[in-house]
């Protein structure tokens, strides 16, 4: 079909032909001046058409100017939509602004052919797709409000839960799934489709209430297994056992973790938590049923000690003393003021107690009833029989003394020598010494421990010179004469000598009290590790001190000891082996009396108790070797009195 501009331009391109020929006919008739009727038709025929082209034309141009004011009051009035479709970002309009943009492109390609015809035709199709696309964009516009609104009031959750983190864990899989939601949500909203990120918008605040849901069941869950917790701890706080109050104060203080993560709002931590101090809390009553059971084991033999001791009510020695003492210390512990597993191990002493009181009292009854011009010999048989029996440990240190001054009365027989020798070759230490002396020997223990220069010194000790060992030697003294220790002051002379050892041993120190005077072996062979340097100086100063618990047995003395002093039997019974050693030990004797007891001797006892548990005491913090021979072979050391 042939467009109004087409035939315009066809005309227009006519009419100078039809023009053409007119002239021409009317020149060829004139040639002669006399136009014939033939011509003259000729003339009116081509005018005929040349009127009729004229009029075609007249008319097309009417239809043309008119189609073009159409077209640009049309183009005008859609012109603005036209550049909001341009500008349109909504992907999910994507076809539409391609609709529009092809029929604009159409349209005015065909105003630029001046086809105002078509022009108008496909301006007036994109007059309706543009009608439309508002419509559309106005319907997306309201959703996109109605999704801004709705993801406003929704955000203040979704910052909440923004990222994943370790106390959430328990809702990975929802977080995972909300991400998941949230991101296809603003893929929606970013591509138009307002009514897909609608949907996905309720799905994601479902999944919201879901997380919700979760950390509060989490929070339910922890708050029921912290009210059990509670209720446990406030039961074990009653609890007045002394040899697990760590373990109950450990439990105690559990809920400062718990309640920094509840506080933190990490529930899962917190239940963590929670569920491990209520298996601590099992642990902790096992223990507590464990003493328990100690507590009625204690209170069953406490009714039989009792019995077997009121037997003995009488009794003025030290002995029943001390099983007093220890009785009121297994009552304090059954009330909740002491270690019940001390406790427990006192009934063993307080059993070994009523044995010695038992034997005590065999012995006393039967020297009370001799004749006092008889009490060595009495004293001897009691000795011979108590051998026999292989009962003689089972004495005393009070008992102890009292047969070896009837046995010391006079001058001994070599039979009442030898009952003598008998009682001093059990090694003994009076048992409520040791618990007073242990206390100080752990003192000494941990000066040691706490001097970072004794450290040194003990890893340097064998790479030392002579001179600087004894220079050591005179540091380390200080702490066994200090007031971490007997605080007995230091001897008078400190004395160096180096001597190697050979196959039959040598000496590694000796204290002489007469001179206060110790001496000191400094040979790099004498000791074989800085333990046995500390073993040695604690074994002379402890003789040193038990000079002076001799001394302090002088009423005169400033500091005297009197019955019932800790140190009062201890200190009777080294006076005993003194008062053996100065009356019948002899040097140039070679069947000496005392030599036949001198590791066993009270003296010798002690001081091998001393040095060995202080050793003990450091073996770890100095890296000290287990000893081969606990007895340090033939190597000794010496004490003159």
């Amino acid at each position: 079909m042939t467009s109004n501009i087409e035939a315009i331009r066809a005309a227009e391109a006519r009419l100078p032909d039809l023009q053409g020929e007119l002239n021409r006919i009317r020149t060829q008739a004139m040639a002669d001046d006399v136009i014939t009727p033939d011509e003259q038709r000729q003339i009116d025929a081509v005018e005929g058409k040349i009127g009729d082209l004229e009029r075609l034309l007249t008319e097309k141009r009417r239809i043309w100017e008119e189609n073009k004011a159409a077209y640009e009051q049309l183009r005008a009035s859609i012109d603005a939509n036209l550049t909001s479709a341009a500008q349109c970002e909504y992907e999910f309009l994507a076809e539409d602004t391609q609709a529009i943009a092809d029929l604009q492109a159409q349209m005015e390609e065909a105003a630029a052919a001046e086809d105002y015809q078509l022009a108008l035709e496909h301006g007036r199709a994109l007059e309706g797709a543009v009608a439309d696309f508002l419509i559309k964009l106005e319907e997306l516009e309201l959703k996109r409000a109605e999704y801004e609104t709705t993801l406003t009031a929704l955000q203040p959750r979704l910052d909440q839960y923004s990222q994943s983190t370790p106390e959430l864990a328990y809702v990975d899989d929802l977080m995972s799934t909300r991400v998941t939601l949230q991101t296809e949500m603003e893929a929606a909203a970013e591509f138009g489709d307002f009514d897909n990120a609608l949907r996905l918008q309720q799905q994601l605040s479902d999944k919201l209430d879901e997380i919700d849901a979760a950390i509060a069941a989490k929070r339910e869950e922890y708050e029921t297994q912290r009210a059990e917790l509670d209720t446990r701890l406030a039961e074990i706080s009653g609890h007045t056992y002394v040899d697990i109050a760590s373990e109950r104060d450990a439990l105690a203080s559990s809920t400062d973790a718990i309640d920094a993560a509840a506080g933190a709002e990490d529930w899962q931590t917190a239940l963590d938590l929670t569920g491990q101090a209520l298996v601590d809390c099992d642990s902790y009553q096992a223990l507590a049923d464990e003493q328990e059971v100690t507590k009625n084991t204690i209170e069953t033999r406490m009714g039989t000690v009792r019995t077997e001791l009121a037997n003995h009510s009488g009794s003025t020695s030290s002995v029943k003393r001390g099983a007093d003492a220890n009785v009121a210390k297994v009552d304090q512990a059954l009330g909740g003021g002491g270690s019940l597993n001390e406790a427990l191990a006192l009934t063993d002493t307080l059993m070994r107690q009523i044995e010695e009181l038992e034997a005590l009292k065999a012995v006393m009854d039967r020297l009370d009833a001799a004749d006092p011009d008889d009490l060595d010999d009495v004293s001897r048989t009691i000795v011979e029989e108590m051998t026999a029996a292989g009962t003689l440990d089972t004495l005393p240190t009070e008992t102890r003394t009292t047969l070896v001054d009837n046995l010391m009365s006079g001058t001994p027989t070599e039979d009442e020598h030898a009952a003598i020798q008998e009682i001093f070759s059990i090694p003994h230490v009076d048992r409520q010494f040791e618990d007073f002396d242990s206390q100080t020997r752990q003192s000494i223990v941990d000066a040691y421990m706490s001097d970072p220069e004794v450290q040194e010194l003990a890893e340097n000790w064998h790479e030392m010179e002579p001179a600087d060992r004894m220079a050591a030697v005179n540091k380390l003294i200080q702490v066994p004469c200090g007031e971490d220790g007997w605080d007995v002051g230091l001897p008078g002379t400190i004395t160096p000598f180096d001597e190697a050892f050979d196959a039959d041993g040598g000496l590694y120190g000796a204290y002489d009290h007469g001179g206060d005077e110790m001496t000191f072996n400094v040979n790099d062979d004498a000791h074989g590790d800085f333990g046995e340097v500390l073993d040695t100086i604690t074994h002379e100063m402890g003789h040193r001190y038990q000079m002076q618990l001799i001394e302090r047995l002088d009423p005169s003395h400033p500091d005297a000891l009197s019955p019932g002093d800790p140190e009062y039997e201890q200190a009777r019974w080294l006076q005993q082996d003194d008062n053996y050693l100065n009356r019948f030990s002899d040097p140039d004797d070679d069947d000496d009396p005392f030599d036949r007891i001198y590791f066993t001797s009270p003296s010798e006892t002690h001081s091998r108790v001393m040095g060995r548990e202080v050793k003990e005491g450091l073996r770890e913090g100095f890296d000290i070797p287990e000893d081969d021979d606990e007895d340090g072979g033939g190597h000794h050391h010496d004490h003159a009195h």
